[in-house]
């Protein structure tokens, strides 16, 4: 029986789409062929206004169809963790809409259940994801945001033209054929997860002979500046941590005028990054046990409840500045979730070859880093005001804390959409 890998990734590098070619196994991972990153250069804020995303009748369909996913994904994995929780949303559904397109009956209908796209059609969700990744790249020139995908097939094996061109056309996925008996062939992916994420994950396959005979990735880098800096100073602070544990922390701080709500059972503030296209948000509970009431009763509805009730507040912002990673198997939330036959021998791949293929593993490997300047993110996996001041009366405003010294969690969307790239928990610094 064949396996079938599939890859997930986050990135930010420009990708050409190419048909199938052959990579030489011997010049693919020369050291130091993808050591190089450009700098970024700023584009000035005169030629970067914020321009909203608009959806068309049928994407707005998929669109709301699929919003539910996100939610339901960051329940899942947050409860299989001890830790922290860092997942990407967009970037797991598009990899779940490409592999639908090579699922029939059982298999397919449990994928786009759980991607929540059981009412659209295939045509619909691929157009979907064809103009999001071209939408998403313009938003704001200065946020480094690039989406690249590709397929990774055996050298003796066959796929179907018509799977392969589903994926090319529509998610301008980049098709190779290599040697996967050669252990060089792991070590031929990772470099390009490398490349797309520049360096931020360094590989996501052991460095030996791939199961095959397919590996499909997708890739996604993010990384931004906040719209208002915070004090390039630090201070040392104590973080409480979920077991109690306490940590010595480098808490950022700022006082500013964001967006914000208290619901009596957690604070929620938006910080903007560059024109305003993309935010973090950062919900912080009122007590030790609200985070996980938070997440059990997060959804899409009450998302967007807690987004309209927010206002411009004068704020005394400390925000912990970190650096965490997530590395692992995704191949049991996904089942809790939905997706069972896809990894079983009853799995039915048959739009992407004639041999019996199902899904051997699937793993996702995601880091992000917050610090005073902005925010930079990658994951790879296999398988971000008005005054209410008396103009005629000068006083000092009353400000309020918003002190994370303790578990939090975040997410970072494009603002016109609500497109979830990260969500995040963080339990222990």
């Amino acid at each position: 029986m064949k396996c079938i890998f599939f890859l997930l990734a986050v990135v930010l590098v420009l990708f050409s789409c190419k048909k199938a070619e052959d990579v030489d196994d011997s010049n693919a991972n020369q050291n130091g062929k993808h050591e190089y990153y450009e700098e970024d250069e700023e584009v000035p804020i005169m030629f970067n206004r914020l321009m909203p995303i608009t959806l068309t009748d049928n994407e707005k369909n998929v669109h709301d169809s699929t919003r539910e996913f996100a939610y339901n994904y960051l329940r899942t994995c947050a409860k299989a963790a001890y830790g922290n929780t860092l997942v990407s949303p967009f970037s797991t559904m598009a990899l779940l809409a490409m592999t639908s397109n090579g699922a029939e009956g059982k298999t397919r209908d449990e994928i786009i259940e759980v991607i929540g796209t059981s009412n659209c059609t295939v045509a619909d969700v691929n157009a979907y994801f064809q103009s999001m990744y071209k939408k998403l790249l313009s938003v704001d020139k200065n946020t480094k945001f690039t989406l690249a995908n590709s397929i990774w097939v055996d050298s003796k094996f066959q796929i179907r033209n018509t799977f392969k061109e589903a994926l090319l056309t529509n998610y301008d996925a980049e098709v190779y054929n290599i040697d996967f008996s050669k252990s060089s062939a792991a070590d031929i992916i990772n470099t390009w997860c490398k490349d797309k994420t520049r360096g931020r994950i360094p590989s996501i396959f052991e460095p030996q002979k791939l199961s095959g005979p397919v590996v499909i990735a997708d890739a996604m880098y993010f990384k931004a500046k906040w719209n208002i800096c915070f004090r390039e100073k630090t201070i040392k602070k104590v973080f409480t941590n979920a077991d109690k544990t306490t940590s010595s922390v480098d808490m950022m701080q700022l006082r500013c005028c964001p967006k914000y709500i208290d619901t009596g059972k957690v604070k929620i503030l938006k910080k903007d990054y560059g024109n305003k296209a993309h935010a973090m948000y950062v919900i912080l509970p009122s007590d030790s046990n609200g985070l996980n009431d938070f997440i059990d009763s997060f959804n899409a509805k009450s998302w967007e409840q807690m987004k309209i009730g927010m206002k411009t507040e004068y704020i005394d912002l400390e925000l912990p500045q970190f650096e965490i990673g997530d590395d692992r198997s995704i191949k049991e939330m996904l089942t809790d979730m939905g997706i069972k036959t896809a990894f079983t021998s009853s799995a039915n791949f048959s739009n992407i070859s004639d041999a019996s293929l199902y899904i051997n593993s699937i793993k996702q490997c995601t880091k992000i880093k917050v610090n005073t300047k902005g925010t930079e993110a990658a994951t790879v996996s296999a398988e971000d005001m008005t005054s209410a001041a008396n103009p005629d009366k000068v006083e000092e405003p009353v400000y309020i804390p918003f002190v994370v010294d303790r578990p939090f969690a975040f997410i970072v969307e494009e603002n016109s959409t609500g497109v979830i790239f990260f969500m995040g928990v963080i339990n222990k610094l």
